[in-house]
């Protein structure tokens, strides 16, 4: 629970001193910043607080995820249920969608989707970001049960990579969750072209 107030969400320095106050206290439970604009946060935590990677995390990828899915499940006339697709690097201009690995219905989406829609999908997230409060609430309570049950579902959330000592990389990437927090961050299959995005993605930030 927090303090924060109509749409403020907790950043810059106010949002550290909180995370400064969680470690001080002696909580070694992992950290979720559910908003669309933590993501430094979770880069600040790391390198400035020296908390372990693995311990704090963002959701908002999650809920951005669930949103291009469900464009998906319309652009195909189906149910958003059937897709599966990973929004990777860092919303929303550099965001990256795992065009490569994405399914729908069991079938590779490339193969039931016309590459235009394909690319109007990829030109939509933009508009779709920041996700609205609903859509980050459920993406927060479905990264927490992760978090307190784990889970062999992998959710797309910022974490913090190394590059360097005194630098992290925070974008979104796959992860798999448990009590301890990130237990593995992975690699999407990705074309040349994507990976190659989702790297200078990275640097920039």
């Amino acid at each position: 629970a927090d303090a924060a107030e109509g749409n403020v969400e907790h950043a810059g320095e106010a949002g550290l001193g909180l995370v400064r106050h969680l470690v001080r206290a002696g909580s070694r439970a992992p950290i979720l910043c559910a908003g669309a604009s933590q993501r430094d946060l979770v880069g600040k935590a790391v390198t400035d607080l020296r908390l372990a990677r693995a311990q704090i995390i963002g959701s908002a990828p999650f809920a951005l995820e669930s949103a291009l899915r469900a464009m998906a499940g319309l652009a195909l006339d189906g149910s958003a249920v059937e897709v599966c697709l990973r929004v990777v690097g860092v919303p929303p201009r550099s965001a990256v969608v795992a065009w490569e690995e994405a399914t729908a219905y069991g079938q590779p989406l490339a193969s039931q989707m016309p590459a235009h829609v394909v690319a109007g999908l990829a030109a939509r997230i933009p508009s779709l970001w920041p996700p609205g409060p609903y859509a980050l609430a459920t993406a927060a309570a479905r990264v927490v049960e992760a978090l307190a049950l784990g889970s062999r579902r992998r959710f797309s959330c910022f974490v913090a990579m190394d590059a360097g000592p005194l630098r992290a990389a925070v974008g979104s990437m796959p992860v798999e969750l448990g009590p301890r927090g990130v237990e593995r961050v992975l690699e999407p299959a990705l074309t040349r072209q994507e990976r190659t995005a989702l790297e200078n993605a990275l640097e920039k930030v």
